[in-house]
């Protein structure tokens, strides 16, 4: 077997390789590799495949003006598109076993924190810091749904789960937001009105956003 230094490995190849990472915490695993890895990442802002997201206020318009049904779809002023994400956690010594987190970023302070994986409501113990040299961690979904408000992280009745949308504008694009509701209906907010997809019936059940891509499972377990 011949060993390899893999510290020496071309830039321009660690470069591609930091390009294909989808997650934050890929980013941060790649960089405490060793020093050359790390500093392959410097100029990775210029194309930063994970660029800080704005946060989306869901702000749609009356619904009285745009729906017929009732007020089941209606957002309090404040309410926003909230991400979070499942990230499978094990020993780097023994992969065999693992742990499963959830968290998302406090919008005071910007730091990331951990969540109960059956809500959304924060843990009030847990380490402050995970080392990447004795873990590995690997994201494995985002989860997205409409919150009324921060502090109260109830979510708005017809966006339980929800999923972000670009929607073409001119030669740009514009927030948006699919949703599925408690009725189990496919629900849209273009970035100014709500419209329900009735066409696309009332048997479904979750959304969600992997790698880039939106699916949506249905009651009897079709995608």
């Amino acid at each position: 077997m011949v060993d390899c230094d893999w510290s020496n490995l071309p830039e321009e190849l660690l470069h591609m390789i930091v390009l294909l990472l989808f997650s934050v915490v890929e980013l941060k695993r790649f960089r405490s590799i060793c020093r050359s890895w790390r500093s392959s990442t410097s100029g990775v802002n210029r194309n930063n495949p994970f660029p800080s997201r704005p946060r989306i206020h869901f702000d749609p318009i009356d619904p009285s003006e745009t729906l017929s049904s009732d007020d089941s779809y209606i957002s309090r002023p404040g309410a926003f598109l909230s991400r979070a994400a499942f990230f499978r956690v094990t020993l780097s010594s023994s992969s065999s076993k693992g742990w499963m987190i959830k968290s998302d970023m406090d919008i005071n302070s910007g730091r990331f924190r951990l969540l109960n994986v059956l809500s959304r409501y924060p843990l009030r113990l847990y380490s402050e810091s995970i080392d990447l040299l004795e873990f590995t961690v690997s994201e494995i979904r985002e989860a997205y749904t409409v919150l009324n408000t921060a502090k109260r992280r109830s979510a708005t009745k017809g966006y339980q789960r929800s999923a972000p949308v670009k929607v073409k504008e001119g030669e740009g694009h514009r927030d948006g937001v699919l949703g599925i509701g408690r009725d189990g209906n496919i629900n849209y907010w273009d970035g100014n009105v709500l419209s329900e997809l009735k066409q696309m019936g009332d048997h479904f059940s979750d959304i969600i956003v992997h790698k880039g891509v939106t699916y949506v499972l249905d009651s009897k377990g079709n995608v």
